[in-house]
This record gives C-alpha cells, sequence and structure tokens, in this order.
C-alpha cells in the first residue's frame, strides 16, 4: 500500500503514549465504537 508515509521511519520513533479520545454523547453510538475498537487493536501494532 502506497499511503506516503514511510512506515520504517515511522516505527523507528520511540513508542508514545496514543489516546483516542471521543466526546461523551457520541461514545455510546454503535458505528463509532466500533471504529474506537479497531483503532485501538490496530494501532498499538503499527507503533
Amino acid at each position: 500500500m502506497n499511503d506516503g508515509l514511510d512506515w520504517n521511519l515511522v516505527r523507528s520513533f520511540p513508542a508514545a503514549l496514543v489516546w483516542l479520545v471521543v466526546h461523551r454523547e457520541i461514545r455510546s453510538n454503535r458505528r463509532i465504537r466500533a471504529v474506537y475498537d479497531c483503532l485501538a487493536q490496530a494501532v498499538p501494532q503499527v507503533l
């Protein structure tokens, strides 16, 4: 996939604390929750 990022460079950065945030009024929305659950699993694997 050519997304314009040099993933080797991205992975060379030290681990960082990443927060996924969403406004409390939409936190219970099933679609938003599904996206955030997916991101919560995928992001640490990339970082």
